[in-house]
Formats: C-alpha cells, sequence, structure tokens
C-alpha cells in the first residue's frame, strides 16, 4: 500500500491499494475510520501528473468515467511524496477504455 498525507496542514489522507484508491480527511479517518471516496482501481481511466496552483500548492488529478478528482496538497508537502503517489497512482490507469482521455499537456 502507498500513501501519502498532507504532513504541514495534515487534513488528507490518499492511500493506493491493489483494489481500491482511498481518499480522506486525515482526522475523521484517525477518529472514526471514515473514507470519504474509495474509488476501485479498475475505474481509474487517467491520472494527470502533479501541476501547482497559484498558491504553489501540488495537484493530482484522478480521471473515472464518472467524475475528475482533484487532491490538492499544501505547499509545504515534499513533492517527491507526491510524484511517487503519481506513479502509482498511473500504474492504476485503464487507458484502453473506449472512454478514457488523451494525453494531456
Amino acid at each position: 500500500m502507498a500513501a501519502a498525507i498532507d504532513k504541514a496542514a495534515a487534513k488528507n489522507l490518499v492511500a493506493v491499494t491493489n483494489r481500491r484508491v482511498i481518499m480522506a480527511k486525515t482526522h475523521t479517518f484517525r477518529k472514526q475510520g471514515q473514507i470519504g471516496q474509495d474509488i476501485p482501481v479498475d475505474r481509474v481511466r487517467y491520472v494527470r501528473a502533479p501541476t501547482r496552483d497559484g498558491n504553489r500548492r501540488t495537484a493530482i488529478d484522478i480521471i473515472t468515467p464518472d467524475e475528475n478528482i482533484q487532491s490538492i496538497f499544501h505547499a509545504d508537502i515534499d513533492n517527491t511524496l507526491v510524484d511517487a503517489l503519481a506513479a502509482v497512482l498511473a500504474e492504476k490507469q485503464h487507458r484502453d477504455h473506449p472512454h478514457a482521455p488523451g494525453p494531456t499537456t
């Protein structure tokens, strides 16, 4: 299992297993065991590489047939952790699906 926690703000948890991508608010997950989103890996069609917004926060987009999920990390997070998470997510993408978006630049 690969996971990245936004340590600066300690707000977001993203975990990738061989079957699913789990996203949760760290506090809620730790205290109540509650998961925000549970995405089966076979629904991941495309992963957009990490980008930075105007506030220098890093973001990863996970595209499924039903939605575009953006995970934004605090500006102080180690970008190598976000890059590693994006790489693990990219291994799970199923681009052979007929509705998968093509690469973006």
